[in-house]
């Protein structure tokens, strides 16, 4: 976005993330009261999905229509800025590609019912959500640690809806706190806020060591410690309580992948105030959670697992018990027989769910699903081939430009590990299931994606800016 005096942009000069809003003059004129107030709306929008976007579906409705409008009136900022993002620029042509898609490549092309949820599905994760809500944090300047708090807040306000109903037993079971679309998305939220406090929580504790003063001052560490602990066991008890094997899976693989990212970084950076408790945090999490598997029904669940592969691998369907594992396996194989048939245009967005349903009809598997419990499948039988390949592609260069943006000296390397980490679970846990399609789910990734794309946008400015400086000198 191209500065002008007016204009509140994103001072991102110093780590705290402030922008410099404060610095503005009080609005003497039409234009500035406009520009006051379209900042606010942008800062509403971002606020009311990131405390909706675990209890409240119509929060969530409501901020797409705020972030919408904040794109309208922003619209010649953002063309401006749109020739100069490559990323930015991917997912504009993916999200129109699919809308014309879903316009001229219909299910009755294909003699198919149409599927009642429309190409809206697609739609809103397949770049639109992201573009929207990336583009309000980036010109309204929100910090990331503020956004991810207010997304924990109204993560406790979605448990605590249901707990005072519940007994001890069923609080530690979380088999009736699944108003989340069921344990599968109850645990991608826990590991998402695991994640979260991992980056928020030692960067509080060491806020309080450092400034400490007195009995007052340790009373604040000690409450700041309790504080943090008790962000780590909630987040980690809602990650163990879903029994999500998937997200179990991706948890542990995300916190193996920053282990050895952080001692790379640990290895070239002498900045180690947030990297190393932020690491040492999520190892000892993984290590932990890793000796529990040997405990527990979940260790059974993964033993059953390992014989149902075992019959896949010598394709005896026959042997293979009914259950999660083997529906999954018939609709991947379901997948990919109706990719090979249309790789490159898929069956249109609209025909996704009408070929499941065929596929149930014709006996090849089980009544009952909507979705191919596997994104990349989804996707690819929907759009084809190219647009989900390019979706993936544009969104990596969104994470990777978060990354390295906070990699920079003066900012918050525990931020690039977050995003590093959250873009590893989803990566891994998108192969077993998909949570696009609900309400929660596709929110859960606009927040998240919407949050790297602006940090992308930050550091594609800034480096563009110290060009200019260089080329200038």
């Amino acid at each position: 976005m191209t500065p002008t005096k007016s204009t509140p942009i994103p001072d991102t000069s110093r780590s705290t993330g402030r922008t410099n809003t404060e610095q503005v003059p009080m609005a003497t004129s039409f234009g500035e009261y406009y520009q006051r107030a379209t900042h606010g709306l942008g800062v509403l929008a971002v606020s009311l999905l990131a405390l909706g976007v675990a209890p409240s579906s119509a929060a969530i409705s409501i901020s797409y229509g705020l972030a919408l409008l904040f794109l309208f009136a922003t619209l010649p900022d953002f063309l401006r800025t749109l020739p100069r993002r490559p990323a930015l620029i991917g997912l504009v042509v993916v999200t129109v590609s699919v809308g014309l898609l879903a316009a001229f490549h219909t299910a009755d092309h294909h003699n198919l019912p149409a599927d009642d949820s429309g190409p809206w599905h697609h739609l809103r994760y397949m770049g639109l959500l992201t573009i929207l809500f990336g583009w309000a944090i980036y010109v309204t300047g929100m910090r990331i640690r503020t956004i991810l708090v207010l997304a924990l807040i109204g993560l406790l306000i979605a448990l605590a809806r249901e707990w005072g109903s519940m007994t001890w037993a069923e609080i530690t079971r979380g088999s009736r706190l699944y108003g989340l679309r069921g344990p599968l998305e109850f645990g991608q939220f826990g590991a998402t806020a695991l994640l979260a406090s991992a980056l928020l929580g030692p960067q509080l504790v060491l806020r309080a060591w450092n400034v400490r003063h007195g009995r007052l001052g340790y009373t604040k560490l000690v409450a700041g410690a309790v504080l943090v602990g008790g962000l780590i066991a909630a987040s980690a008890w809602m990650w163990v309580a879903s029994g999500s094997r998937s997200a179990w899976l991706a948890i542990l693989i995300t916190a193996a992948c920053l282990g050895l990212v952080a001692a790379i970084t640990l290895w070239k950076r002498s900045e180690r105030r947030y990297v190393g408790p932020s690491v040492i945090a999520l190892v000892l999490v993984g290590v932990f959670f890793v000796g529990w598997l040997g405990y527990g029904e979940m260790q059974h669940r993964w033993e059953r697992d390992i014989e149902r592969m075992q019959d896949l691998a010598q394709q005896d369907w026959d042997s293979m018990p009914s259950g999660s594992f083997e529906v999954r396996a018939h609709l991947y194989v379901e997948a990919a027989q109706l990719i090979s048939e249309r790789p490159l245009l898929g069956w249109g967005p609209e025909a996704v769910v009408p070929l499941i349903e065929r596929a149930e009809d014709d006996g090849r598997m089980n009544p009952g699903r909507d979705h191919f419990h596997n994104t990349y499948l989804h996707l690819a039988v929907g759009v084809g081939l190219p647009l989900m390949l390019g979706w993936l592609a544009f969104n990596a260069a969104a994470f990777r430009g978060a990354v390295l943006y906070h990699l920079t000296p003066g900012r918050d390397p525990g931020a690039a590990l977050f995003f590093a980490g959250w873009g590893v679970f989803f990566v891994v846990v998108s192969l077993f299931d998909l949570r696009l399609h609900s309400t929660h789910g596709a929110a859960l990734l606009a927040l998240m994606s919407g949050l790297a794309l602006a940090a992308y946008l930050q550091w594609l400015r800034e480096r563009d800016t110290m060009s200019d400086r260089s080329e200038a000198a």
